[in-house]
């Protein structure tokens, strides 16, 4: 779809995806209604919600008019999702924000700051702030990209605080849904292997409340992790060296939890301080 551009205010497309996500949505959609940013496109895509999402939705269609356009059908998976709404959005930059996460006010307003000052670039990030289910601030987490021909070690980034241009879209392609856990952490290192320049704006840009796949997964994320190192350059056998020391810290982490509750949380804190 070609890119909209508003006089010279550029359009930034927002998408969230959703299934039986009546819990948290209603607050994503209100965090994007309320941005101090006028030039949006707000993209929702339902994978067939059988709770109160649809209705949810349609709350908020006249108070977003012709900016919010939104279809409910079955999908593949979140990145399947992601990739519909991808697809169909024509701003200049486009940003994806989970249900049950939300953008501070100013969010949209600092990234097309950003993507003003830095045209040569092509993905624009910041901050989040973590948040428990209640909405509580746990802490907030200062995003980081390594120097250019340095493997991240992980995503440096929250995708919730992630706007990529267009047009990088287009040239390299949406997220690889073979990945079903961590495609977002490959769609960055591909971007980085073509030389997309990622800027980084100061403070929070989204809210992020713990919890989702990665978490709820970790045998496979860490497959996933090894997979893409793999591709974009590490070493196999330092990679699966890798896997298999941190399985085996899981199971001996686990193995102390039943045995000496205690001991284990102690056991925990060391590591995570390591």
């Amino acid at each position: 779809m070609a890119e909209r551009v508003l006089g010279d205010r550029p359009l930034v497309s927002v998408v969230t995806v959703c299934y039986n996500s009546e819990r948290h949505l209603s607050e994503a959609m209100g965090s994007v209604l309320k941005q101090t940013y006028p030039e949006i496109e707000y993209i929702v895509i339902d994978g067939g919600s059988t709770d109160g999402t649809l209705g949810i939705i349609r709350s908020y269609e006249e108070r977003f008019g012709d900016a919010l356009t939104w279809i409910s059908e079955p999908d593949s998976g979140i990145y399947d999702a992601m990739n519909k709404g991808i697809a169909r959005a024509s701003g200049q930059l486009v940003g994806l924000l989970n249900s049950d996460d939300a953008y501070v006010l100013d969010a949209v307003e600092r990234i097309v700051a950003a993507y003003r000052d830095r045209p040569d670039a092509g993905a624009f990030y910041g901050d989040v702030d973590i948040v428990g289910e209640t909405g509580a601030l746990v802490r907030t987490e200062v995003a980081t990209v390594p120097p250019d021909g340095e493997l991240p070690q992980r995503m440096p980034m929250c995708h919730q605080s992630l706007f990529v241009a267009r047009h990088v879209y287009e040239e390299l392609g949406p997220f690889d849904t073979s990945f079903r856990i961590l495609a977002d952490y490959e769609h960055v290192l591909r971007l980085r292997a073509a030389g997309v320049r990622f800027v980084h704006v100061d403070g929070a840009i989204a809210r992020f409340r713990l919890g989702g796949a990665c978490s709820a997964d970790t045998a496979k994320s860490a497959a996933e992790r090894e997979a893409i190192r793999v591709r974009y350059g590490a070493s196999p056998l330092v990679e699966r060296l890798k896997r298999l020391r941190h399985a085996v810290n899981r199971a001996g982490y686990a193995a102390l939890s039943r045995v000496a509750p205690g001991m284990a949380a102690r056991h925990e804190g060391s590591r995570r301080r390591a």
